[in-house]
C-alpha cells in the first residue's frame, strides 16, 4: 500500500482525510484505486484520456514523478504519494472588471489588492 497525502482542496472527496492508503504498483495504478474509492477525485486529477490535469503535480517520497516516469512510476510498500495542487486566484473590484479593455482606470477606492491600484 501507499501512502497518498491528499491536499485540502481535495479533502471534500475524501471524507476529510488528509492522508489516505491506495494501491497499485504504478502512480497510475494509485491513483486509479484511490478514483475508484474516491469517484469525485477523477476530474479533479486527471483528464478523459488518463492525463493529469496542467494544476496537478504528483511526489513520490519528495521527487516529482515529471522527473521519474510519469505515471508509469513504480510504487513499492511504504511509498508515499503527495498531491500537489497548484493554486491561483483573487480579486479585483468590480469596477476595474467593468473598465477592463476599455483603457479606462478605476477609480474605485477599493481596498482589494487589484491591478486598478497600479492604474492610478
Amino acid at each position: 500500500m501507499t501512502l497518498v497525502k491528499i491536499p485540502v482542496a481535495l479533502r471534500r472527496h475524501t471524507g476529510g482525510a488528509a492522508r489516505v492508503e491506495a494501491s497499485g504498483a504504478t502512480v497510475g495504478g494509485c491513483l486509479g484505486s484511490l478514483e475508484s474509492r474516491f469517484p469525485m477525485l477523477s476530474g479533479e486529477l486527471r483528464d478523459e484520456a488518463g492525463n493529469l490535469l496542467p494544476s496537478v503535480s504528483l511526489y513520490v517520497n519528495g521527487e516529482n514523478v515529471l522527473y521519474l516516469s510519469g505515471l508509469e512510476t513504480a510504487l513499492a510498500e511504504g511509498d508515499e504519494l503527495a498531491i500537489v495542487l497548484a493554486i491561483a486566484g483573487g480579486a479585483v473590484c468590480s469596477e476595474w472588471q467593468e473598465s477592463r479593455g476599455t483603457g479606462m482606470a478605476c477609480s474605485c477606492e477599493s481596498s482589494l489588492p487589484c491591478c486598478c491600484r497600479r492604474e492610478r
